[in-house]
């Protein structure tokens, strides 16, 4: 699946507030001391590149970036080639690759990459795409870093009564085929990190939640939206379900417009090591 320009910028900036900063340390600490000075970097599902924006900067050395996103609209807008770091950043090169990472999956570069990421995409793929994953780094070893996977957390403020029911709808959608198969959805995070450590990763976990305020009014509003299409459209819905939702969803915007709504969304940001043994 693909998701469209317009919605990328807008989570971005809440994205890199709610990443772990003691994982990035901890990457770039293993980083400097295993893999030396340059180091090459693969990113799944690249979008229109909110993980390199984020990453780029607090990793040390030269980077060599592969982008992959099956949208060749959004690698559109993504600088090719090579760029000299500015005072105190890392010079990096980037090149793009369209593909469709569930028929191009064993086509990775993998064995070449010192640094594994992706940013919101692990919940979306399923148990049988994360196995094949698995196995391809059980045998190349990289470094693994999956950032902002869904964890089945929503806490709305104040809280509705349907605020539990619509999130309970929600988690169970998010386990729909996603273009992967049926997707991992709130279970993505620890089903990888027991993958990872069956592979002998030291796997750490960091919460990375999104905090919307009051002031953020344009994300909530999309989420609202984007809830509420996504439940609309389920298969098998009942039509007093279709009233509560809408009602649900008009009562939520309200408070929204009043400037009375605050959400918090989990996440979880995993970071594998090559070795023995696990942190949570």
């Amino acid at each position: 699946m693909s998701f469209s320009a317009s919605w990328l910028a807008l989570r971005e900036p809440f994205d890199h507030a709610a990443r772990s900063p003691a994982l990035i340390a901890a990457l770039r600490q293993y980083l400097a001391r295993v893999r030396g000075e340059n180091i090459r970097v693969l990113d799944l599902a690249c979008g229109s590149g909110s993980n390199h924006r984020y990453l780029t900067p607090k990793l040390a050395g030269g980077q060599h970036w592969t982008m992959v996103d099956n949208d060749a609209a959004l690698l559109a807008l993504l600088p090719g080639g090579a760029r000299p770091g500015m005072p105190g950043e890392a010079a990096t090169v980037l090149e793009t690759v369209c593909l469709d990472l569930v028929d191009g999956l064993a086509r990775l570069p993998i064995g070449e990459t010192d640094l594994v990421t992706a940013s919101a995409l692990l919940d979306l793929v399923s148990e049988q795409w994360l196995a094949r994953l698995l196995d391809m780094l059980a045998t190349r070893r990289p470094v693994l870093l999956l950032a902002l996977s869904y964890d089945g957390s929503m806490q709305w403020q104040p809280v509705l009564p349907d605020d539990a029911w619509v999130t309970g709808l929600f988690n169970r959608h998010q386990r729909t085929d996603k273009g992967f198969g049926p997707a991992l959805g709130p279970a993505a995070a620890d089903k990888a990190a027991r993958g990872l450590r069956a592979c002998g990763y030291t796997v750490t976990t960091a919460a990375s939640d999104w905090l919307l305020l009051p002031a953020d009014r344009v994300l909530q509003q999309a989420m609202v939206a984007g809830i509420a299409e996504a439940l609309g459209s389920r298969p098998g819905g009942a039509s007093g379900d279709a009233v509560r939702l809408r009602n649900w969803s008009e009562s939520r915007l309200a408070l929204v417009a009043a400037g009375r709504s605050c959400l918090r969304v989990g996440h979880t940001d995993l970071l594998a090591l090559p070795g023995s043994g696990d942190r949570g």
